[in-house]
């Protein structure tokens, strides 16, 4: 097995049951949404250049620098 298959599997090995079904479930379904969502699990949201927001936990500026999103738990969850 090569080393990129074993660190796939042990990083597999270590989700919870229900985070492996929602894995499952994007490869399956090709990135449609979840069939429910995790607590905690974060979700990425579009926010204007320069904004600061005090929900977000991080922001992300493409190299271009035309977007910039924000990380932030769904549902206001930490």
């Amino acid at each position: 097995m090569r080393q990129d298959e074993a660190n796939a599997d042990a990083w597999w090995d270590n989700l919870p049951p229900v985070r492996r079904v929602q894995v499952h479930h994007w490869i399956t379904q090709r990135g449609k949404q979840p069939p429910e969502e995790v607590p905690g699990q974060l979700e990425l949201v579009p926010v204007e250049d320069g904004r600061e927001d005090e929900e977000m936990t991080k922001t992300n500026k493409d190299v271009a620098g035309v977007r910039t999103v924000a990380a932030r738990p769904i549902g206001g969850v930490s």
